[in-house]
């Protein structure tokens, strides 16, 4: 019997617990809340995070977004990536069974997880940097957080598509 969406999104959510997701996060959030936001980011220092970081992306003009998709029998596994200020957004999406998850969130959720009083603050911190060494430290995180989950979700032998 096929698995509804959230029965996708709790396995994800278990899936990425394994890596302490959720901690790592947070863990660099904490580590940079208090540093001043970098000032004049140019659009060439994020694509050279980006490309720095071993991720082959498309940068989607109109949206203001850096996107990675892959292609796996069980489905698409992407990675999107947005700049505001001096902070990063990034969702993880797994097409297939319709699970996407923003960073932010998904630490929030497994947070609660593993804590039903887990209250982070600020709730959905977005992931700062001040200069383009935090900025590499940022992006890096995001794509090894993709990637140890990509490995996870394709390991993984339970979905029911």
């Amino acid at each position: 019997m096929p698995m509804n969406n959230e029965k996708f999104a709790q396995e994800l959510r278990k899936l990425l617990a394994s890596i302490d997701f959720d901690k790592r996060y947070y863990a660099f959030v904490e580590s940079h809340r208090n540093f001043p936001p970098m000032k004049d980011i140019r659009q060439e220092q994020l694509a050279t995070a980006i490309a720095n970081a071993s991720l082959d992306v498309v940068y989607v003009k109109k949206e203001i977004f850096y996107k990675h998709i892959e292609l796996h029998p069980v489905g698409k596994i992407g990675l999107n990536i947005f700049f505001s200020h001096s902070n990063i957004e990034a969702i993880f999406v797994f097409h297939s069974p319709g699970v996407a998850g923003s960073y932010h969130g998904l630490a929030r959720d497994i947070g609660e997880m593993r804590n039903p009083n887990f209250c982070p603050e600020p709730p959905y911190p977005r992931l700062p940097f001040s200069n383009v060494i935090e900025l590499q430290e940022a992006v890096d995180l995001v794509v090894q957080l993709f990637q140890e989950g990509k490995k996870l979700i394709l390991a993984y032998n339970s979905w029911t598509i």
